[in-house]
């Protein structure tokens, strides 16, 4: 099933289709208007760079020389034009991802367009910063006036991986000041679980914190975080961001349903990949919460046996606006590859 599972997230990563539903629209006129454009622009978002970021990784770990390379020329189809640069402009946070993907190709590789990558996608976020009550923060947009979770898990790993990989503490100093502001205001303090958002005027948590798929943007932030107490001088860092991590994991296993969890823990009982798949894979990172050998068991329930993992989420609109499209993902799809190795 491994292989079947790999060669099908392969044809997924090869195609310019996107599975995962990337907007919902009011009405049928709307959906016909922004067609185009989604088709244009659905390539450069974080689905398919967790989808391709979990091909390198496994390629890497299981030493799959040959699927390594695959991977490589299809991202380099994708990603670079024919004189090696950056074949889109970055616009979003949703685009980071990429550059993680880059830096993982540089590591194996040493070839100096995946580091000239990564350095144009750091010098970006490094753009984007703006400061708020003394705070260097990264917004989800720029005109917004709160700070989504979902930003901490799209930017927080590729900052602390740039960040060991080149020695460049600015890289760290933005992904604690972006974690550490929603540490303070972002999350309820009696269960450790992040809210959907923070209004930035008045420090108001915003939403739900309960949402599946904010939980597993946090985790796989606070997992990056934990990698950089771990290899880092812990003077740098005025928190000890292991001890969040139990203490969270600790507090989620409540909410699974036999490990796995829904799109909205405690109060849903409709199974939702991405929210499972994140948060196993940020706990087995470094703790292998109690949960997660139960949740390998029943993972498998929602595995296709064309090797596509079903019931993902659909892109969010807002705060308290989710989706109700569940289906395959090149999300879940990444994530259940980084599972595997």
């Amino acid at each position: 099933m491994v292989r079947t599972i790999v060669d099908t997230s392969l044809l997924m990563f090869s195609s310019e289709d996107l599975l995962m539903p990337m907007r919902q629209y009011p009405n049928f006129t709307s959906k016909l208007k922004h067609l185009k454009q989604d088709d244009k622009t659905s390539i450069f978002y974080y689905p398919r760079a967790y989808l391709a970021l979990g091909l390198i990784e496994y390629a890497i770990e299981s030493d799959d020389t040959g699927l390594f390379y695959d991977t490589k020329m299809i991202f380099d189809d994708f990603y670079f034009n024919p004189k090696d640069k950056m074949s889109f402009e970055l616009e979003f946070v949703d685009q980071v991802p990429i550059g993680l993907c880059a830096l993982k190709i540089y590591k194996k590789t040493k070839e100096i367009k995946y580091k000239i990558f990564a350095e144009n996608v750091f010098d970006w976020l490094n753009s984007k910063v703006k400061c708020i009550d003394g705070m260097e923060l990264v917004l989800y947009r720029d005109h917004h006036d709160y700070l989504f979770v979902d930003t901490l898990g799209m930017i927080c790993p590729f900052l602390v991986e740039y960040g060991k990989e080149f020695n460049v503490e600015r890289a760290f100093s933005l992904a604690i000041a972006e974690f550490e502001y929603f540490q303070d205001y972002g999350l309820d303090h009696s269960v450790r679980t992040p809210f959907h958002a923070i209004n930035l005027e008045e420090n108001l948590a915003l939403g739900p914190n309960n949402w599946g798929r904010g939980m597993g943007w946090y985790a796989i932030a606070l997992a990056a975080m934990v990698e950089l107490e771990m290899c880092c001088d812990n003077s740098q860092n005025k928190r000890l961001y292991s001890a969040e991590a139990r203490a969270f994991f600790e507090n989620i296993q409540k909410l699974s349903l036999n490990g796995l969890f829904s799109q909205f823990p405690g109060t849903s009982r409709k199974l939702d990949s991405s929210a499972t798949t994140m948060l196993m894979y940020a706990g087995a990172k470094f703790i292998e919460p109690v949960w997660y050998k139960k949740a390998k068991e029943e993972l498998s329930t929602l595995i296709k046996t064309n090797g596509k993992i079903g019931f993902c989420s659909g892109d969010t609109v807002s705060v308290n606006l989710y989706s109700k499209t569940f289906g395959e993902s090149e999300l879940s799809q990444g994530f259940l590859l980084l599972l595997l190795h």
